[in-house]
């Protein structure tokens, strides 16, 4: 006789579906986007490459369907997430059939995850189809950064402690990925958005590429790779200096705060705020800190789950138009050795 099949147990939910997903990425990151989707429950349907050369042999790796255009598969996916790793020239140039497909994929519940910024320069975005209303809101909107700190588990948990803390005097910030997880661009723009966030738009802002810097500082922030530091001034006085990279064996970031509320560090890990006495007011650390290496997968991931959840709030936009522009100013600098303003970016890219 057979065996029994046994009965469902009326107390445990039900195992949700795995959210059906685009992928796009280079051979080297198929590990790291297979574990990003394993993370968020996401079931990898069709995959492509920046390179159409290796399309192929990714989606086999994924058993996936090919997809041999970023453009197109954007915008017929059913997908409920496409998670692009590396966009490649997508996006680049203000393309208006780029903006549309960004939009066609998210009028159809298409969440878009990227780990690079998309477009890549504030002369991309500046009077173009990214930045037209569209169905659902501008696609410049439209597309989320995977990585963004101030995104992550660790910020949100702070968010008592920072609507606490005051006026934050001085900042420094330091945010170092593995190239798999994104460029220097992206670290750049995700180090910039907590400067901005926290402390408003830079008057000036002062860059330097270092060591291990390779490609020529332009206007886009796609193609960088190496370490750069800058210092940042606000009108009224206020400075914050940074450290991006993308040579990092893991993912890491850490901002510390000063103000007359005392001192407030946040890290991947989680935050502590001192007073200026010395006592601790508040802190928090999250439970799986302690490994290092699955930290991208843990942030990406959390924030794919996040803008899944139908029961979350939606999520402001990113502000990537208004942080790009500081982040050109910061490339012009490294290329120029002096001190540069984004506003006079912004008047740049506005002719």
């Amino acid at each position: 006789m057979p065996a029994k099949a046994p009965s469902p147990d009326p107390d445990r939910a039900p195992t949700p579906a795995p959210t059906k997903a685009l992928v796009w990425c280079r051979p080297d990151q198929t590990v790291l986007v297979r574990a990003i989707a394993d993370a968020a429950g996401l079931e990898i349907a069709s995959a492509g490459s920046p390179d159409p050369s290796r399309a192929t042999q990714i989606a086999a790796d994924f058993e996936a369907a090919p997809a041999d255009d970023l453009r197109a598969a954007l915008a017929a996916t059913d997908a409920g997430v496409a998670l692009i790793a590396d966009p490649g020239t997508f996006g680049a140039g203000g393309s208006e059939e780029d903006a549309g497909a960004v939009a066609a994929a998210r009028a159809r519940g298409t969440r878009i995850v990227t780990l690079e910024p998309i477009p890549p320069t504030a002369m991309d975005v500046s009077g173009s189809a990214w930045t037209t209303q569209q169905a659902g809101g501008r696609p410049v909107d439209l597309v989320r950064l995977g990585a963004l700190p101030r995104r992550t588990p660790a910020w949100r948990a702070a968010g008592e402690a920072l609507e606490a803390f005051g006026t934050v005097r001085s900042m420094s910030v330091e945010l170092i990925t593995p190239a798999l997880a994104g460029s220097l661009g992206a670290a750049l723009v995700g180090a910039l958005d907590l400067v901005v966030a926290m402390m408003g738009e830079p008057e000036s802002v002062d860059g330097a590429l270092l060591g291990s810097a390779r490609g020529a500082p332009g206007d886009s922030v796609r193609g960088l790779a190496g370490d750069l530091c800058a210092v940042a001034r606000t009108p009224d006085g206020r400075g914050a200096t940074l450290l991006a990279s993308d040579q990092g064996g893991a993912w890491s970031c850490a901002a510390t705060m000063l103000g007359d509320g005392g001192t407030l560090r946040i890290t991947q890990r989680g935050f502590v705020w001192i007073a200026p006495d010395g006592g601790v007011l508040d802190e928090h650390e999250s439970p799986d800190s302690a490994d290092r290496a699955a930290t991208a997968v843990r942030v990406i991931a959390d924030r794919i789950t996040r803008l899944l959840d139908p029961g979350a709030p939606e999520q402001a936009p990113d502000g990537l138009p208004e942080v790009l522009a500081v982040a050109q100013a910061v490339l012009l600098s490294a290329r120029t050795g002096q001190p540069e303003s984004p506003t006079t970016i912004q008047r740049l890219v506005a002719r």
